[in-house]
């Protein structure tokens, strides 16, 4: 737990502290949506303290050994890099040479930010393990500490990732070097503690931008509009299961529509299955990927999200709907029922096809009445103000 006197600490305090963050997700060139929630933690504490970013992946079209690009779009200063595959006939060796290559580039970034910026004041990890190496070596040479963001659904014991138990070990050590380990939700803290009990953990929240998910006036229309944003796969988000249940609802009535929000390498195959049951720009509109501004948009103007996932820590999705002063749906399942409550939705079985299906037309029939006022003031704990003064604490209380 962080010290009693943690609130007396000046969030801003004289000067700003450098944040190295080093993430293992983040948006590049395979996958423009890892880790986005990650550039929101980025954005929310470079508000009080100076953050800069080093991101390290590999890219199979690379001609030469590595790139190097720095930026500050997102409002923070940020190098990404990009290290050539390898692929070799034998997994093993490439596993080995990826390790060696993204240390490699990791530790050529870290040499030119310092030169460039100094020496960090607190090292900030991202999703164990490879990206923590770094981290480590900063703490025993040069004083550094370090804190850890946990993301990773797979410390659930329920989920089908299974951790090896050298892997535990690994981790544990990890932990044990970490000041502190911050974890999204009580869930995915106590599913850490399974691994490293006496760690220091402090739950910290994702972040939302409250000036670009806000309340909007809702357009006039007769049809209900329901939405969902995910990678929409069936094995976490169960996107096929929440298929069935619109035909079983669009049999009964037809005044309702489903937006659906979001891109993955299942995107295809769920356009096709949803166009056998008679859906597809009728019932569901798929919209794909999105800017967070129009996601914004869309969310304000639909009456309600659903979500269906077999697991989860902490949906952003689900704050930003909060943010936007619109009720959900979703499965009671890891995080999310430390969110979900009576004043901004609801929570259903998991699984369980016939609740989910009764409480959509219950939703339709306006049936349960939420106040969008309520539901964003109760959101505003998620903002990046919020979030960003809360690492502010933690930060000065290690430093």
């Amino acid at each position: 737990m962080l010290p009693q006197d943690i609130k007396t600490i000046n969030v801003k305090g004289n000067k700003p502290l450098k944040i190295l963050m080093l993430p293992k997700w983040y948006p590049n060139h395979a996958d423009i949506l890892d880790g986005v929630f990650i550039v929101d933690h980025a954005k929310a504490i470079n508000i009080f303290q100076d953050v800069y970013v080093l991101f390290v992946h590999s890219h199979p079209d690379l001609k030469k050994g590595r790139t190097i690009s720095i930026s500050s779009e997102n409002g923070y200063k940020e190098m990404v890099i990009y290290f050539k595959s390898i692929n070799t006939p034998f997994n093993i060796l490439n596993k080995l040479f990826t390790g060696i290559r993204f240390l490699s580039a990791q530790f050529h970034g870290y040499r030119k930010i310092s030169k460039e910026w100094g020496t960090p004041d607190i090292t900030h990890v991202h999703v164990l393990m490879r990206t923590s190496v770094l981290a480590i070596f900063l703490k025993w040479f040069r004083r550094v500490p370090f804190i850890i963001s946990e993301h990773f659904s797979g410390y659930d014991p329920a989920v089908e990732y299974k951790m090896t138990a050298a892997r535990k070990k690994c981790i544990s050590f990890v932990l044990s070097q970490a000041a502190a380990i911050t974890a999204v939700s009580e869930f995915l803290k106590s599913n850490m503690q399974l691994i490293n009990r006496n760690a220091n953990y402090v739950v910290i929240s994702n972040a939302i931008n409250k000036n670009i998910f806000y309340i909007r006036e809702k357009e006039k229309r007769t049809k209900k509009q329901l939405i969902h944003i995910s990678h929409l796969d069936n094995q976490t988000k169960n996107f096929k299961k929440i298929i069935d249940v619109l035909k079983m609802v669009s049999e009964l009535r037809n005044d309702f529509e489903f937006h659906v929000v979001g891109k993955g390498i299942d995107l295809e195959k769920q356009k096709e299955y949803t166009k056998e049951l008679g859906l597809l720009n009728n019932i569901v509109f798929f919209h794909g990927y999105l800017p967070k501004e129009e996601i914004a948009k869309i969310i304000s103007q639909c009456d309600f999200m659903v979500m269906f996932s077999i697991y989860d820590n902490q949906p952003c999705a689900l704050l930003e709907s909060f943010m936007s002063g619109v009720p959900v749906i979703s499965s009671n399942v890891g995080g999310i029922k430390e969110i979900v409550n009576h004043e901004n939705g609801i929570t259903i079985p998991l699984v369980d096809v016939s609740v989910l299906f009764e409480t959509i037309l219950k939703f339709i029939n306006d049936t349960y009445k939420y106040n969008p006022l309520l539901i964003r003031e109760n959101a505003l704990k998620y903002s990046y103000e919020e979030v960003g003064k809360s690492f502010s604490l933690l930060y000065k209380s290690i430093v």
